[in-house]
């Protein structure tokens, strides 16, 4: 019967089982089961299910849950058996290929990848059916917190689906055709730059360039009365080669990829006005581009002055011969590319030639790790390498980005690493080149590296952090509340964020409240959830990379009425002779899932103890 079920979320939310549409009752019921649907095959605790359905959720929240699930499977008539109770909650049963909402994602994942291989063709085939999958808004007509967040992420989506479209388009020769199409989108979505930046890519390869050149003015202006805003780097760039006459701009030539055009190509290089007066026949050198590609630094960044002191220290002692390479590590939601991007201004001086940030995706939910040689393709672009000099092979890119960056004094921030062998094929060489690595995995084999292990905040930081976001005036009569919400978070920068912002937004909550809602039992993870922000989210793409026998362990490890143990106590836990055992501990403390505060001695961060227990840690050892 599961095959014959198919669920619809990419519109109105639709359950057709045997080709026949399901009236399935209640709102509640609609908004429990697409929950459900949005997490296919994993367990929807029955705490997130009450944090879905009510803001303030009265005491008898569990038992309608109960009662919604059972309604629910009444509504499901045959296909009743596909929602399941789970240890700590309820999950949906069915293949993703049944959901419209996984197709649509498993479609632009590929697409995604096709294109950063080069293969438009297969882009231009898999994009307009995935699409087509789409009947409206996401999730029209359910309303609440989270499904709107779910929505709005789909939504974006799906725009960026549309943006592909064009892309792969622009690639194969399309221009002149695009432009109503363009036309109509920004019309609804009129701050996307990225179309925007389309648009006028359109107009001037279909030889329009005065209207190119008034859109880019158009947007020049909207951004700035809306946002404060100039245009980004790639916008101006694009305007700059369009007053130039740049060939490659014209119909006959290669497109530019729209999509990169914000990112990657860099700013214009400034006139040197003691060459404008160049003889006859003297040949003129193009000044190397000098990107900078770093995210903002966050305005309430707050404490980690230690850390920084210590990175600037390693980052500032150049030999004469070696990249100088620093490595911070640490859990999931810790700050390390907050602390890496403040860092990376801080040295920006030094490095004159350009400051160039990639995320490799190590630990991405939902998204696999960014192979070597598509990331070497977007620094070798970003450098100013035309698209069709970017060498077909991993070995031949690696050659060209090291004799691309010899001699230059540049900044690199590889964010997100997955492990040392992804890093190690992007070093590059020579003793004026910092880089700065990220990850959740200590890099403990790559070679000549200064690694820092980045911990959870002090108390005095995190609370401080708290006031910041949550707004002084507001915080400063309860400032043991403060303390007490900093703790329940465990000092975890990410988590003391998501806090403070929602206490910011529900300006009728006291801190105390909050403090309730994260002390209930079972209910922080679900409280310590805002927009694309999740605790557990960071925390589940950590745990997705594990191991089955460490997945198993982990949520083992997670039932110990103890915080805290040693090799004999985790051994009988796990079922596990000590060699064997003490083997599983050091892989989760190389991922920082436990923490060691002394020799021998193991536990787990209070949030991560809270999330082992919420995947289900009921198992009896072997």
């Amino acid at each position: 019967m599961p095959a014959l079920a198919e669920f619809r979320l990419l519109g109105a939310f639709e359950v057709w089982v045997g080709g026949h549409r399901l009236q399935l009752g209640g709102c509640r019921q609609k908004k429990v089961l697409a929950t459900l649907l949005l997490n296919v095959n994993a367990v929807v605790t029955t705490e997130r299910l009450v944090d879905l359905l009510w803001e303030d959720p009265p005491g008898t929240a569990r038992r309608q849950v109960h009662n919604a699930i059972a309604r629910l499977r009444v509504s499901l008539g045959s296909a009743r058996a596909l929602v399941v109770s789970d240890g700590p909650g309820y999950r949906v049963q069915v293949a993703p290929e049944q959901v419209d909402v996984h197709r649509f994602t498993r479609a632009l994942t590929a697409a995604r990848r096709a294109a950063a291989n080069g293969d438009w063709g297969s882009v231009s085939r898999t994009v307009p059916d995935a699409l087509r999958l789409w009947r409206g808004p996401a999730l029209a007509g359910l309303s609440g917190r989270l499904l709107e967040a779910a929505a709005h992420r789909l939504d974006e989506q799906r725009l960026a689906a549309q943006e592909l479209a064009v892309e792969s388009r622009l690639e194969e020769g399309e221009a002149a055709s695009l432009i109503p199409e363009l036309t109509e989108l920004i019309a609804e979505h009129p701050l996307r730059e990225g179309l925007r930046a389309q648009l006028i890519l359109a107009l001037a390869r279909s030889g329009r360039q005065s209207e190119a050149l008034e859109v880019y003015e158009r947007t020049r202006l909207l951004l700035a009365e809306e946002l404060g805003l100039e245009p980004g780097p790639g916008m101006r760039e694009l305007q700059q080669r369009i007053l130039r006459g740049d060939a490659s701009l014209r119909g006959d030539g290669p497109a530019v990829p729209p999509a990169r055009v914000l990112f990657e190509v860099p700013a214009p290089v400034e006139k040197d006005t003691a060459t404008e007066d160049v003889p006859a026949g003297t040949v003129s050198v193009a000044t190397p581009p000098r990107p900078c590609l770093l995210p903002y630094d966050i305005a309430d960044f707050t404490g980690r002055d230690e850390d920084i002191a210590r990175l600037l220290a390693a980052a500032g002692a150049p030999t004469e011969s070696a990249t100088v390479v620093t490595a911070i590590d640490g859990m999931a939601g810790v700050g390390k590319t907050a602390l890496a991007v403040r860092v990376a201004y801080l040295l920006a001086d030094r490095y004159p030639d350009g400051q160039l940030f990639i995320d490799l995706q190590g630990h991405t939910l939902g998204r696999r790790p960014l192979d070597p040689a598509a990331a070497l393709d977007f620094l070798l672009r970003s450098l100013g390498v035309p698209a069709d000099q970017v060498p077909a092979t991993l070995p031949d890119r690696i050659a060209r980005w090291r004799s691309q960056v010899a001699g230059r004094r540049l900044l690199l921030v590889l964010d997100n690493a997955e492990d040392t062998a992804q890093v190690r094929a992007l070093m590059p060489t020579g003793p004026d080149i910092g880089v700065l690595v990220t990850g959740r995995r200590r890099l403990c084999a790559l070679e000549g590296v200064s690694s820092h292990s980045l911990q959870p905040m002090s108390p005095g930081d995190a609370t401080a952090l708290f006031r910041r976001v949550a707004g002084w005036e507001r915080t400063a009569p309860e400032p043991r509340g403060v303390v007490d919400v900093a703790e329940l978070c465990g000092h975890l920068p990410l988590a003391v964020r998501i806090a403070a912002s929602r206490f910011r937004n529900r300006p009728a909550w006291t801190v105390r409240h909050l403090v309730d809602r994260l002390g209930g039992a079972g209910r922080q993870l679900a409280e310590l959830s805002l927009g694309d922000l999740s605790v557990a989210n960071v925390f589940a793409a950590s745990y997705d990379r594990l191991t089955v026998e460490q997945q198993r362990s982990f949520r083992l490890l997670g039932t110990h009425p103890d915080p805290e143990y040693n090799v004999t106590r985790a051994a009988t836990l796990l079922g596990m002779n000590p060699e064997s055992a003490e083997r599983v501990l050091e892989e989760l403390l190389d991922v920082h899932l436990l923490i060691q505060d002394k020799v021998g001695r193991y536990r787990l961060h209070p949030l991560l103890r809270e999330y082992a227990r919420s995947m289900g840690g009921d198992e009896a050892a072997a």
